[in-house]
């Protein structure tokens, strides 16, 4: 008799399921997985897992919030598909299942994309070919692990979005990008917002770079001329070649003004 190597359906035993060697998920949402407990506990696993046997027991390929949630509502046995396929249909399986069934956070994914670059040997385009995504979209993913740490735990927390965390992981000053991260968290933020804060972070960091080249103060005159000049805002009369010039926008030199006359 000859062994059937074609995908089956069964119903299989959840002692005899091993959780996948390279998940896509890292965390899963608590509220989401105790949602889908109640609904299996109530009407049973409807779409079968997906799995490859080793060895007596079943390795998942697809279905791991499934086998969570259906060992947490008492089910001993599942549906399950039962394929034999090589690893790189496997890690596109995968990928495609979770992508589809609930938005996957970018963190796994880039972690995703990691390991299966090193399991399977394969660059960022032959990765992008692979699970069917834009090279650009790797890329993305993968320079997540170089996100700051507060941005990037954020993210894993599912407290802001890919899109914000993008943007605010570009503000370089951890203090600013703190304040920036907070506001989002506890008040919400668009990534037109978060766009909007990066940017006018970085139009100030080239104010006082440019203001720093040129130097923020300078000489009035040669040194040496002996000359007593009154100064600007207390009237003291100094030597000339002590006075510097500050360079100032209409903005300051108007609140200056005001300070004075207040």
């Amino acid at each position: 008799m000859t062994e059937e190597r074609g995908p089956r359906l069964e119903e299989i035993a959840l002692d005899a399921v091993m959780l996948p060697e390279t998940p896509l998920r890292l965390l899963s949402s608590k509220r989401k997985l105790e949602e889908l407990r109640k609904s299996i506990k109530e009407r049973g696993v409807l779409v079968p897992i997906l799995v490859e046997e080793v060895g007596k027991g079943y390795r998942v390929i697809a279905g791991m919030r499934r086998v969570l949630a259906a060992k947490e509502a008492g089910l001993l046995r599942v549906p399950a598909l039962i394929v034999q396929e090589g690893e790189e249909w496997k890690a596109w399986a995968t990928f495609a299942e979770n992508a589809v069934r609930e938005e996957v956070n970018a963190f796994d994914e880039g972690r995703y994309i990691t390991l299966l670059m090193a399991k399977l040997n394969k660059s960022q385009v032959e990765i992008a070919a692979l699970l069917g995504m834009s090279e650009s979209w790797v890329s993305e993913r993968l320079r997540i692990v170089e996100w700051p740490n507060d941005v990037r735990e954020a993210l894993i927390q599912d407290r802001i979005k890919y899109s914000v965390g993008k943007e605010l992981s570009r503000v370089g000053d951890a203090g600013t990008r703190a304040m920036f991260l907070r506001q989002a968290i506890t008040s919400g933020c668009t990534p037109g917002q978060a766009q909007q804060w990066r940017m006018e972070w970085e139009r100030e960091q080239a104010a006082r770079k440019s203001i720093s080249e040129r130097g923020l103060l300078e000489r009035t005159d040669s040194a040496g001329t002996g000359i007593d000049t009154p100064c600007g805002v207390c009237e003291r009369e100094v030597p000339r070649e002590t006075l510097r010039v500050l360079h100032l926008c209409p903005t300051c030199v108007k609140a200056i003004e005001e300070s004075l006359r207040g």
